[in-house]
């Protein structure tokens, strides 16, 4: 992260036509389907012209690392939520249930060391997949400072589409069944056990049944059996 850094002057009117513009260039050229703007992107009144600018069919996206703002919420259709700490960020639900169709809501989770290297934190990246699939139906990544990534198996499940929302647990503890499986997120210290109503393979161990313990920050996919 190099230094200097410019950010876009929103009180210049010159600088916004130009901008405004620009994006509507973009997208109707056909070679985008939208616009992203990063370190939260500049204000809700910006974000209101730009949406009349581009119309309805094009996305609007805004980096948005824990925060939340409703006002800019109504003009988007996705906050990138660029993560770094540990613990797993609530706003991901707001920006779900108020962002405009079609939603994008990416959950971005920067646990591995720069370079992926070492051994990778496998429950950190199971707590963040599974928070995203019980929270959203958004896009999840794990991976360094600068997004470099590995593949983990634990991301070729097939899950099939939502039957449901998350339901909760306990607190801070919440399951959801897909047309496959179930994906059962606990960002609680505590443990918690969980009985689910037909016979499944846990994804991490590959151990089978129908009760299973969640250790705390953790989560897990469960398989339904055929």
């Amino acid at each position: 992260m190099n230094e200097p850094r410019y950010y876009l002057d929103n009180d210049n009117p010159h600088l916004v036509k130009h901008l405004l513009i620009e994006a509507k260039y973009i997208v109707e050229s056909g070679a985008y389907d939208g616009v992203f703007l990063d370190w939260f992107g500049p204000s809700a009144t910006f974000l209101k012209q730009l949406r009349e600018t581009i119309g309805s069919r094009y996305l609007i996206i805004v980096n948005a690392n824990y925060k939340y703002d409703p006002e800019r919420a109504q003009y988007i259709n996705g906050a990138y939520l660029e993560c770094y700490k540990t613990n797993n960020p609530a706003s991901l639900e707001q920006w779900e249930h108020t962002v405009q169709s079609p939603k994008v809501n990416v959950l971005d989770m920067m646990g591995e060391p720069t370079g992926c290297t070492g051994s990778p934190d496998l429950q950190r990246m199971r707590n963040t997949t599974t928070y995203s699939l019980v929270h959203s139906d958004g896009y999840v990544l794990y991976g360094d400072h600068f997004h470099k990534h590995r593949w983990f198996p634990f991301w070729d499940a097939k899950l099939g589409k939502p039957l449901s929302d998350g339901v909760q647990i306990s607190k801070d503890s919440y399951r959801r069944e897909f047309e496959k499986g179930f994906a059962i997120n606990n960002s609680n210290e505590d443990s918690v056990t969980v009985t689910l109503p037909r016979l499944v393979k846990r994804l991490s161990d590959g151990s089978s049944g129908t009760m299973f313990t969640i250790h705390g920050n953790d989560g897990d996919i469960f398989l339904k059996a055929e």
